[in-house]
């Protein structure tokens, strides 16, 4: 795992503060907010499953791979 770097964490910081205040302003020249479609939560939710599942897949392939090819390392020293 790699840390997170100081520029990278102040590079979210403010693509997070200019969007906080995109949307601010947006809302305060509509008066409301937007309405949002009855599908988006449903939408968000399977999305949100699907890359739960495919991370937990993908960490159990990754982690016999590599397994794998310590033991291929190993063998061909």
């Amino acid at each position: 795992m790699k840390q997170l770097r100081i520029r990278t964490l102040a590079g979210l910081f403010v693509v997070a503060a200019v969007l906080s205040w995109s949307a601010a302003r947006l809302w305060d020249s509509v008066g409301t907010l937007p309405r949002v479609p009855l599908a988006a939560p449903i939408v968000l939710a399977v999305i949100a499953v699907v890359l739960l599942s495919t991370r937990s897949r993908c960490a159990r392939v990754c982690a016999s791979s590599g397994s794998a090819a310590r033991a291929r390392r190993a063998s061909s020293r």
